[in-house]
């Protein structure tokens, strides 16, 4: 007689999670018990093939139930969340998440809730049917028993159980971890070692000038502690054998590795120069900062600093006139100790628009607006000026206060209406941009280049 086939469907998530759940902590008490059992120097060979004894015995009534499906689950668990076996309870065991083919027979299950899949087996209870477990026993590794078809097809979460749960990292990028604090963080550490130095060679010094031979005992871990508290770090920022080897060499600054650059004393000015440039919207490009750099070291003395510099640190030899220019390297090394410069290309901005977008143009046609807007009955004019929440409401908190102060209150902003252009020109023709060309900006600057033109908007 043939026999009828199951109509296949999938058990709900949360039932296969906590079918894995219940398999993981089986597997985690049977190589307990062997290890226990056989107490050999090897243990993973005590507990060889654990992991597939108890896959193939609920593999019947699970299917999909495989080794990767329980690694993965398993890493998921270690990275989302933590969750809490109650091994206290009595009653289930493992045994009520599969049940055995010589159990009780069973009968299928209808669901009442409309567009749910159910389980249906025709002429065929060899092979059982998997459920949710309620509860899970790790104590009781014990042979699988029948099945109750009163269990809900969900599982039951304690509300207790979900408060004690540990709040776990579920991934992405931690607070304080940006480019920018990370600088921070580095240059404040350089500047911290660069105190802590000069006062341990300092009180080394007062010692040494009072007839002492060293310092009292954990004296330079003192000023480590106290360093590390003034510049606001973490407890163990500062190596204490750095320390030690500046005092001991007398290097006690020290502004980055290997060889320090002659032009890191105008370095400072170089910046602020290519800054002050993008802000006035006229950025360099590369060559072109290297040009200005080249042209500000020509007004010093440091030709021949540069010159000594490149004979003692670089090989061949640097006798010509182009010897006292600084070239590419120079620049790649620039960057790399200011990272807050970025290269970007240029969108071209009106020059008439430059010109006429000041601050007292806009304070003008403001003063003009303002007499309308209480002429028309919509605001009023306050005595004097008072600070205005986002929400329109007057504070004299400071911290509450949205944009400056004002004299003028919308009393019916509803009928006030703003008039502005809209939409933009999709067209790349005449927006500046030459074979890619790129400018030095600052890494929150957009890079704007002032023109006698600009695409309409």
């Amino acid at each position: 007689m043939r026999r009828n086939k199951n109509v296949k469907v999938s058990q709900s998530k949360n039932v296969q999670q906590a079918i894995m759940a219940a398999v993981l902590a089986e597997i985690e008490d049977v190589i307990k018990q062997k290890k226990r059992q056989q107490k050999t120097a090897n243990n993973r060979a005590c507990t060889y093939g654990v992991m597939s004894e108890v896959i193939k015995k609920h593999r019947k009534a699970n299917p999909w139930l495989n080794r990767d499906v329980l690694n993965n689950n398993k890493c998921m668990l270690s990275h989302k969340k933590v969750i809490h076996v109650d091994s206290t309870s009595n009653g289930s065991s493992i045994s009520s998440l599969t049940a055995n083919g010589s159990d009780a027979e069973m009968e299928p299950e209808m669901s009442d809730k409309p567009g749910e899949e159910s389980t249906i087996e025709e002429d065929n209870h060899d092979e059982p049917i998997a459920v949710a477990p309620a509860t899970v026993d790790n104590n009781t590794p014990e042979a699988p028993a029948a099945v109750d078809n009163n269990t809900p097809e969900e599982p039951a979460y304690d509300n207790a159980a979900e408060e004690n749960a540990i709040a776990v990292n579920r991934g992405g990028r931690p607070k304080g971890t940006t480019h920018a604090k990370l600088r921070e963080l580095q240059r404040n550490k350089k500047l911290a070692m660069n105190y802590a130095a000069s006062k341990a060679a300092l009180l080394k010094e007062s010692f040494s000038n009072s007839g002492y031979d060293r310092l009292p005992k954990g004296t330079y871990n003192e000023v480590i502690s106290e360093t590390e508290s003034k510049f606001s770090l973490e407890e163990g920022s500062l190596n204490i054998k750095t320390l030690l080897t500046r005092v001991k060499r007398g290097k006690l600054t020290c502004s980055s590795r290997g060889r320090v650059s002659p032009m890191i004393a105008l370095e400072a000015h170089f910046l602020d120069s290519l800054l002050q440039l993008a802000a006035m919207r006229q950025p360099v490009s590369t060559k072109q900062a290297l040009q200005l750099i080249n042209s500000m070291v020509a007004t010093t003395n440091l030709k021949e600093s540069i010159i000594a510099w490149k004979k003692a640190n670089l090989p061949g030899s640097f006798d010509d006139e182009k010897a006292q220019y600084l070239g590419p390297k120079y620049w790649k090394n620039f960057k790399k100790r200011h990272p807050e410069l970025k290269q970007r290309k240029a969108v071209r901005f009106d020059s008439n628009r430059e010109d006429w977008c000041t601050v007292e143009n806009f304070q003008k046609m403001y003063d003009h607006v303002y007499p309308a807007m209480v002429t028309s009955g919509i605001a009023i004019e306050l005595e004097e000026e008072k600070m205005v929440t986002l929400q329109g409401t007057i504070t004299d908190d400071p911290t509450e206060s949205y944009g400056r102060k004002t004299k003028y209150f919308l009393t019916r902003p509803e009928l006030l209406f703003f008039v502005d252009e809209v939409g933009s020109n999709t067209s790349q023709k005449k927006d500046g941009n030459v074979g890619g060309q790129t400018y030095v900006v600052h890494q929150t600057q957009r890079t704007l280049l002032r023109s006698s033109h600009a695409p309409l908007c």
